[in-house]
């Protein structure tokens, strides 16, 4: 079988094999019905019987459209004991404000209150100067640092290196 070709079907034969007679509706049976004909449904008579007179609503009693029947209300027991205070309505004129009442302090300073003295103020421009503490933080025995070499002073510059470049053309 080559790539892209349909295989073939096989198709085996089976064992089933029809024994005895047939019966069923042959289509030459069926010649004198047409399509569509139903049969016709029976209507079978009830059991169900009433038994003494059937009493439904009267017509007298129905309402008509638009009458409505009138609506109940019925007392309740519950009363209020005492009087009931009212919010009392009083005029407040528009543009009138509560007047500010500041009340005195009773914070006072006990005792003589020494400030900064003014011989001692910095003028605009001027800087404090810096004080410097020594620190208590001494060096005991002989300290081995890092080696240093020596090192050229004065840097060169390296030798610019240009090198020549070679396109390769195709021939056509």
């Amino acid at each position: 079988m080559i790539q892209g070709e349909r295989a073939t079907i096989v198709k085996h034969d089976d064992n089933l094999k029809v024994e005895g007679k047939f019966e069923g509706h042959r289509k030459s049976s069926m010649k004198g019905h047409a399509r569509g004909e139903r049969v016709d449904v029976v209507r079978h008579q009830d059991n169900l019987k009433l038994e003494g007179k059937f009493e439904g609503k009267s017509k007298d009693a129905a309402f008509l459209k638009g009458e409505r029947a009138t609506i109940k209300r019925y007392e309740d027991n519950l009363k209020l004991e005492g009087s009931t205070e009212y919010k009392r309505e009083e005029l407040a004129v528009i543009g009138e404000r509560a007047s500010i009442v500041k009340h005195k302090d009773n914070l006072h300073v006990e005792g003589s209150f020494e400030g900064r003295k003014l011989n001692d103020v910095s003028i605009v421009g001027e800087r404090a100067t810096v004080v410097r503490h020594e620190d208590n933080l001494k060096v005991e025995g002989k300290f081995e640092g890092k080696k240093t070499e020596e090192v050229a002073l004065s840097v060169e510059r390296a030798q610019i290196i240009k090198h020549q470049v070679f396109f390769l053309l195709p021939n056509n």
